[in-house]
């Protein structure tokens, strides 16, 4: 997960503590290999949070795609409809207009309609 705010602060908090305690107290050798290796386990736990976020945007940018292609598609779908639709109303006018020149009634147009 993403670290918040207090965590970085924590975390920062705690480089500094650690970078105290080498500084002071005549650390021995073995002292400081022992912090290296508690700061090796926490920079693998780090690097362990951090591929599993990447892992996590990865799934979502995926799925983010996935979802736009299918709407895109639903789209294309939904214009191609319309262009039906709008081709058969400008007939239906043509169709009208035909018959209203013929001196038909609108009823007699309308029942062909039908």
């Amino acid at each position: 997960m993403v670290k918040s705010a207090a965590s970085r602060n924590a975390w920062d908090k705690e480089v500094d503590s650690n970078h105290q305690e080498c500084l002071s107290d005549n650390p021995t050798y073995i002292d400081l290999l022992a912090k290296v290796k508690y700061l090796e386990e926490n920079l693998k736990i780090a690097l362990r949070e951090v591929d599993e976020n990447n892992d996590l945007i990865k799934l979502q940018v995926d799925e983010f795609v996935s979802t736009t292609q299918r709407l895109l598609g639903e789209k294309n779908a939904l214009a191609k409809k319309l262009s039906e639709v709008e081709s058969i109303v400008l007939e239906k006018d043509r169709i009208i207009s035909s018959l209203s020149l013929r001196g038909s009634s609108d009823t007699v147009v309308k029942e062909m309609l039908i």
